[in-house]
Protein backbone atom coordinates (compact mmCIF):
# COMPACT_ATOMS: atom_id res chain seq x y z
CA UNK A 1 0.00 0.00 0.00
CA UNK A 2 1.46 3.42 -0.96
CA UNK A 3 2.66 5.45 2.05
CA UNK A 4 0.19 8.39 1.69
CA UNK A 5 -2.71 5.93 1.87
CA UNK A 6 -1.19 4.31 4.94
CA UNK A 7 -0.92 7.69 6.64
CA UNK A 8 -4.50 8.53 5.76
CA UNK A 9 -5.66 5.16 7.03
CA UNK A 10 -3.80 5.61 10.31
CA UNK A 11 -5.22 9.11 10.70
CA UNK A 12 -8.76 7.80 10.21
CA UNK A 13 -8.13 5.02 12.76
CA UNK A 14 -6.75 7.57 15.23
CA UNK A 15 -9.73 9.85 14.69
CA UNK A 16 -12.15 6.98 15.22
CA UNK A 17 -10.27 5.94 18.34
CA UNK A 18 -10.37 9.49 19.70
CA UNK A 19 -14.08 9.77 18.99
CA UNK A 20 -14.71 6.42 20.60
CA UNK A 21 -12.74 7.39 23.70
CA UNK A 22 -14.58 10.69 23.95
CA UNK A 23 -17.94 8.97 23.60
CA UNK A 24 -16.99 6.38 26.22
CA UNK A 25 -16.02 9.13 28.68
CA UNK A 26 -19.27 10.99 28.10
CA UNK A 27 -21.22 7.77 28.53
CA UNK A 28 -19.45 7.12 31.81
CA UNK A 29 -19.97 10.59 33.23
CA UNK A 30 -23.47 11.17 31.91
CA UNK A 31 -25.36 8.01 31.08
CA UNK A 32 -22.91 5.18 31.73
CA UNK A 33 -23.57 2.95 28.69
CA UNK A 34 -25.54 0.03 30.02
CA UNK A 35 -25.82 -3.61 28.96
CA UNK A 36 -29.32 -3.67 30.44
CA UNK A 37 -32.26 -2.82 28.12
CA UNK A 38 -34.40 0.07 29.29
CA UNK A 39 -31.61 1.72 31.27
CA UNK A 40 -30.07 5.04 30.12
CA UNK A 41 -27.16 4.35 27.82
CA UNK A 42 -28.54 1.18 26.25
CA UNK A 43 -28.92 1.48 22.43
CA UNK A 44 -32.68 0.99 22.77
CA UNK A 45 -32.90 3.77 25.34
CA UNK A 46 -30.39 6.63 24.75
CA UNK A 47 -31.36 8.27 28.03
CA UNK A 48 -30.26 11.57 29.51
CA UNK A 49 -28.08 12.63 32.39
CA UNK A 50 -29.60 11.34 35.62
CA UNK A 51 -27.15 12.18 38.38
CA UNK A 52 -23.45 12.92 38.66
CA UNK A 53 -23.17 10.13 41.22
CA UNK A 54 -22.56 6.52 40.18
CA UNK A 55 -22.83 3.06 41.66
CA UNK A 56 -21.09 -0.13 40.58
CA UNK A 57 -22.79 -3.25 39.31
CA UNK A 58 -20.72 -6.22 38.17
CA UNK A 59 -17.67 -3.99 37.93
CA UNK A 60 -19.34 -1.36 35.72
CA UNK A 61 -20.40 2.15 36.83
CA UNK A 62 -23.99 3.33 36.37
CA UNK A 63 -25.62 6.70 37.02
CA UNK A 64 -27.67 6.97 40.18
CA UNK A 65 -31.35 7.64 39.37
CA UNK A 66 -32.78 10.98 40.44
CA UNK A 67 -34.78 9.32 43.23
CA UNK A 68 -31.60 8.32 45.07
CA UNK A 69 -29.33 11.20 44.07
CA UNK A 70 -27.64 12.83 47.08
CA UNK A 71 -28.70 10.03 49.44
CA UNK A 72 -25.51 7.97 49.58
CA UNK A 73 -24.98 6.44 53.02
CA UNK A 74 -21.92 7.68 54.89
CA UNK A 75 -19.65 4.63 55.35
CA UNK A 76 -18.81 5.90 58.84
CA UNK A 77 -22.43 5.27 59.88
CA UNK A 78 -22.41 1.60 58.87
CA UNK A 79 -22.50 -0.92 61.71
CA UNK A 80 -19.86 -3.56 62.15
CA UNK A 81 -20.88 -7.21 62.27
CA UNK A 82 -20.30 -7.31 66.00
CA UNK A 83 -22.68 -4.40 66.56
CA UNK A 84 -25.70 -6.12 65.04
CA UNK A 85 -28.26 -7.77 67.31
CA UNK A 86 -31.12 -10.08 66.48
CA UNK A 87 -34.70 -8.89 66.63
CA UNK A 88 -36.87 -11.00 68.96
CA UNK A 89 -38.58 -13.84 67.09
CA UNK A 90 -42.02 -12.53 68.13
CA UNK A 91 -41.45 -9.50 65.91
CA UNK A 92 -39.83 -11.31 62.97
CA UNK A 93 -41.70 -12.81 60.03
CA UNK A 94 -41.72 -16.62 59.99
CA UNK A 95 -38.25 -17.90 60.89
CA UNK A 96 -36.40 -14.96 59.35
CA UNK A 97 -33.26 -13.94 61.19
CA UNK A 98 -33.66 -10.15 61.34
CA UNK A 99 -30.69 -8.13 62.60
CA UNK A 100 -30.59 -4.44 63.48
CA UNK A 101 -28.30 -1.94 65.16
CA UNK A 102 -28.82 -2.16 68.95
CA UNK A 103 -30.59 1.18 69.30
CA UNK A 104 -32.95 0.35 66.46
CA UNK A 105 -33.64 -3.15 67.81
CA UNK A 106 -34.44 -1.82 71.28
CA UNK A 107 -36.61 1.01 69.97
CA UNK A 108 -38.52 -1.28 67.65
CA UNK A 109 -39.07 -3.86 70.38
CA UNK A 110 -40.53 -1.18 72.66
CA UNK A 111 -42.75 0.04 69.84
CA UNK A 112 -43.92 -3.46 68.90
CA UNK A 113 -44.72 -4.26 72.54
CA UNK A 114 -46.80 -1.10 72.83
CA UNK A 115 -48.55 -1.92 69.55
CA UNK A 116 -49.33 -5.43 70.82
CA UNK A 117 -51.05 -3.95 73.87
CA UNK A 118 -53.23 -2.01 71.41
CA UNK A 119 -54.03 -5.18 69.47
CA UNK A 120 -51.60 -4.42 66.62
CA UNK A 121 -49.05 -6.96 65.39
CA UNK A 122 -45.84 -5.51 63.95
CA UNK A 123 -43.65 -8.05 62.17
CA UNK A 124 -40.47 -7.41 60.18
CA UNK A 125 -39.31 -9.33 57.12
CA UNK A 126 -36.20 -7.26 56.34
CA UNK A 127 -33.78 -5.37 58.57
CA UNK A 128 -30.04 -4.98 58.10
CA UNK A 129 -28.71 -5.68 54.62
CA UNK A 130 -25.07 -5.63 53.60
CA UNK A 131 -24.00 -3.80 50.48
CA UNK A 132 -23.30 -7.10 48.76
CA UNK A 133 -26.78 -8.34 49.63
CA UNK A 134 -28.29 -5.13 48.24
CA UNK A 135 -26.38 -5.79 45.01
CA UNK A 136 -27.71 -9.33 44.87
CA UNK A 137 -31.30 -8.00 45.09
CA UNK A 138 -30.72 -5.91 41.96
CA UNK A 139 -29.02 -8.71 40.05
CA UNK A 140 -31.72 -11.21 40.95
CA UNK A 141 -34.44 -9.04 39.44
CA UNK A 142 -32.36 -8.31 36.36
CA UNK A 143 -31.75 -12.02 35.83
CA UNK A 144 -35.51 -12.52 36.06
CA UNK A 145 -35.81 -10.20 33.06
CA UNK A 146 -36.95 -7.06 34.84
CA UNK A 147 -36.00 -3.63 33.54
CA UNK A 148 -33.11 -2.15 35.55
CA UNK A 149 -34.61 1.32 35.40
CA UNK A 150 -37.85 0.05 36.95
CA UNK A 151 -36.01 -2.07 39.51
CA UNK A 152 -34.15 1.03 40.70
CA UNK A 153 -37.43 2.79 41.36
CA UNK A 154 -38.13 0.37 44.21
CA UNK A 155 -34.69 -0.93 45.22
CA UNK A 156 -31.92 1.46 46.23
CA UNK A 157 -28.53 1.11 44.54
CA UNK A 158 -25.80 -0.43 46.69
CA UNK A 159 -24.54 2.23 49.11
CA UNK A 160 -27.86 4.09 49.10
CA UNK A 161 -30.14 1.82 51.12
CA UNK A 162 -31.17 2.72 54.67
CA UNK A 163 -31.12 -1.01 55.38
CA UNK A 164 -27.31 -0.88 55.27
CA UNK A 165 -27.34 1.24 58.44
CA UNK A 166 -29.18 -1.40 60.46
CA UNK A 167 -31.81 1.18 61.40
CA UNK A 168 -34.50 0.46 58.81
CA UNK A 169 -37.21 -2.19 58.74
CA UNK A 170 -39.69 -3.51 56.20
CA UNK A 171 -42.95 -4.52 57.83
CA UNK A 172 -45.27 -7.34 56.79
CA UNK A 173 -46.80 -7.24 54.27
CA UNK A 174 -43.90 -5.41 52.59
CA UNK A 175 -45.99 -4.14 49.68
CA UNK A 176 -48.52 -1.33 49.07
CA UNK A 177 -51.24 -3.38 50.77
CA UNK A 178 -49.59 -2.50 54.08
CA UNK A 179 -51.27 0.91 53.82
CA UNK A 180 -54.63 -0.87 54.30
CA UNK A 181 -53.48 -2.59 57.48
CA UNK A 182 -54.45 -1.25 60.93
CA UNK A 183 -50.73 -1.37 61.71
CA UNK A 184 -50.04 1.41 59.21
CA UNK A 185 -52.51 3.81 60.80
CA UNK A 186 -51.14 2.90 64.23
CA UNK A 187 -47.60 3.69 63.07
CA UNK A 188 -48.67 7.02 61.64
CA UNK A 189 -50.04 7.94 65.05
CA UNK A 190 -47.38 6.48 67.32
CA UNK A 191 -44.12 5.64 65.51
CA UNK A 192 -42.68 9.11 66.07
CA UNK A 193 -42.88 8.59 69.82
CA UNK A 194 -40.38 5.75 69.44
CA UNK A 195 -38.08 7.58 67.02
CA UNK A 196 -39.33 5.97 63.80
CA UNK A 197 -40.52 7.67 60.65
CA UNK A 198 -41.96 6.59 57.31
CA UNK A 199 -38.98 6.96 54.98
CA UNK A 200 -40.86 7.19 51.66
CA UNK A 201 -44.32 8.65 52.35
CA UNK A 202 -46.95 9.35 49.74
CA UNK A 203 -46.28 12.70 48.06
CA UNK A 204 -48.45 14.12 45.30
CA UNK A 205 -46.53 14.44 42.05
CA UNK A 206 -43.46 12.64 43.40
CA UNK A 207 -41.70 10.22 41.06
CA UNK A 208 -40.59 7.97 43.93
CA UNK A 209 -42.97 5.10 44.73
CA UNK A 210 -44.79 5.15 48.04
CA UNK A 211 -43.43 2.59 50.52
CA UNK A 212 -45.79 2.55 53.51
CA UNK A 213 -44.08 -0.59 54.87
CA UNK A 214 -40.58 0.94 55.15
CA UNK A 215 -39.76 2.71 58.43
CA UNK A 216 -36.46 3.82 59.92
CA UNK A 217 -35.14 5.02 63.25
CA UNK A 218 -34.19 8.68 63.04
CA UNK A 219 -34.27 10.26 66.49
CA UNK A 220 -31.15 9.66 68.51
CA UNK A 221 -29.29 8.32 65.52
CA UNK A 222 -30.56 9.20 62.07
CA UNK A 223 -29.02 7.41 59.09
CA UNK A 224 -26.02 9.54 58.18
CA UNK A 225 -25.78 10.56 54.55
CA UNK A 226 -22.98 12.41 52.86
CA UNK A 227 -21.70 13.37 49.44
CA UNK A 228 -20.32 10.54 47.30
CA UNK A 229 -16.88 9.24 48.24
CA UNK A 230 -14.40 8.30 45.54
CA UNK A 231 -13.70 5.09 47.46
CA UNK A 232 -16.81 4.29 49.52
CA UNK A 233 -16.34 2.01 52.50
CA UNK A 234 -17.58 -1.54 52.31
CA UNK A 235 -20.65 -2.56 54.23
CA UNK A 236 -20.03 -5.52 56.51
CA UNK A 237 -21.27 -8.87 55.23
CA UNK A 238 -23.72 -10.77 57.37
CA UNK A 239 -26.03 -13.65 56.41
CA UNK A 240 -29.52 -12.22 56.79
CA UNK A 241 -32.66 -12.31 54.68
Amino acid sequence: MPEPIVRRSRRRVNERTTRAARFALIALLVTCASPYPGYPGHPEHPGTAVCAETFTLRGDPYPVPARWCGQVIDPASLPSVGDLVRLPADFSFADYGIYLAPRARDAFARMAERAARDGILLRVDSGYRSRSYQTSLLLRRIEEGQDLREVLRVIAPPGYSEHETGRAVDLVPSDPEFAREPAYEWLRRHAGSFGFRESYPLREGADAPWEPWHWSLVSGGAPSRTQPHSRPGQAPTFPVR
